[in-house]
């Protein structure tokens, strides 16, 4: 059931549905044991939802973190990094907060290359702080289709296998395999001017 809520929690937050995030992200914390390796997760969801909405954040700092030390918990360890630094944006501004991004995100970059897309978005975040609202849309726009194109691509590889046309199939993963490497580029060459930026 936890898991279950918790993925209800990030299809409210895609859909900017914040205080339906924030229902179902408690309701998970309630459903979910205390050893719950997507705790901290949920919590981080959760709070950034309420940063959203103008709710106060402070008490991160000093809430206790119950999640097992080992396996996903460790891999997921850069979101509660990511919200942290946000979270503080309220009480030392916008800039300050993108600096600690700046100074955190290479070495979570370098471990996890695939979380490049989610330090993009912070980013973006601390634009919008900002008010540089065509900056904040560019680099979500930047930072989101990693994530997205994979699935269409698991989608039309799967009608081309399924209609049994191989041709279609290795077609289709060839083309999405240029458009991907194309936006990895993109993503990387933003990433590097989002650290200089603020460094």
């Amino acid at each position: 059931m936890a898991i279950v809520l918790m993925y209800r929690v990030g299809i409210h937050m895609a859909r900017g549905q914040l205080i339906e995030g924030i229902a179902d992200a408690d309701a998970a914390l309630q459903a979910a044991p205390e050893d719950f390796t997507y705790r901290n997760l949920i919590i981080d969801c959760r709070d950034l939802a309420m940063f959203f909405l103008g709710e106060d954040t402070s008490s991160r700092e000093r809430r206790s973190r119950r999640s097992p030390a080992g396996g996903a918990a460790r891999r997921l360890a850069y979101i509660t990094e990511i919200v942290d630094a946000l979270a503080s944006a309220r009480t030392t501004g916008p800039e300050e907060a993108a600096a600690r991004l700046a100074a955190r995100a290479p070495e979570s970059v370098a471990r996890q290359p695939q979380t490049r897309g989610d330090w993009l978005n912070a980013f973006a975040c601390i634009a919008a702080l900002l008010g540089d609202a065509a900056r904040a849309r560019h680099i979500v726009n930047t930072a989101i289709p990693l994530n997205g194109p994979g699935y269409r691509m698991g989608v039309e590889l799967l009608v081309g296998s399924s209609s049994g046309t191989g041709t279609s199939m290795w077609a289709a993963r060839n083309r999405w395999d240029g458009g991907l490497a194309s936006m990895a580029a993109s993503q990387t060459a933003l990433f590097i001017e989002e650290l200089d930026r603020w460094s």
